[in-house]
């Protein structure tokens, strides 16, 4: 059976869109950047909530015990953007709520390493930030959870 960061990163995606969020649950989470073909890019979508896309922040690198091996780790980052500008403490709320809800479905440990090869999934701190238009005024918020994925690449 194969097993790789192709098949990782399907099985986090997925993961991803299956979830029900708890706020507005009429919009769920919706992938972009998918590598099919050209898309566009998040932070240029708008009047939409909930897409992601989720984009490396460094390359893998060998994560062994005794040197060269199967076992790499790579640093990723999960970007939700939320681009219907509302009431900002509404939008916080709701980026809070997802962020718990993503970090759970990011870290459940049935991972099956023999399919994906995952081996696990370190969580950093989630940040959120405003994305303004020229004029200064927010236009968006753009929710970037980061973490390290250690998985075998056969």
């Amino acid at each position: 059976m194969s097993k790789g960061i192709r098949e990782s990163l399907d099985l986090l995606i997925d993961r991803i869109e299956a979830l029900t969020p708890k706020t507005d649950i009429h919009q769920g989470y919706i992938r972009v950047r998918d590598g099919a073909g050209l898309t566009q890019m998040i932070e240029q979508h708008y009047h939409t909530m909930r897409l992601f896309d989720m984009v490396p922040t460094s390359m893998p690198q060998d994560d062994g015990m005794l040197g060269i091996s199967t076992r790499k780790r790579v640093s990723l980052a999960l970007r939700v953007f939320y681009g219907t500008p509302q009431d900002s403490g509404y939008m916080e709320r709701m980026a809070i709520e997802d962020t718990s809800q993503i970090i759970e479905s990011l870290k459940q440990p049935e991972y099956n390493t023999n399919t994906t090869g995952i081996i696990s999934l370190v969580v950093n701190p989630a940040q959120l930030q405003e994305i303004t238009n020229e004029l200064g005024e927010v236009r968006a918020h753009l929710l970037t959870i980061d973490f390290d994925l250690l998985y075998l690449e056969e």
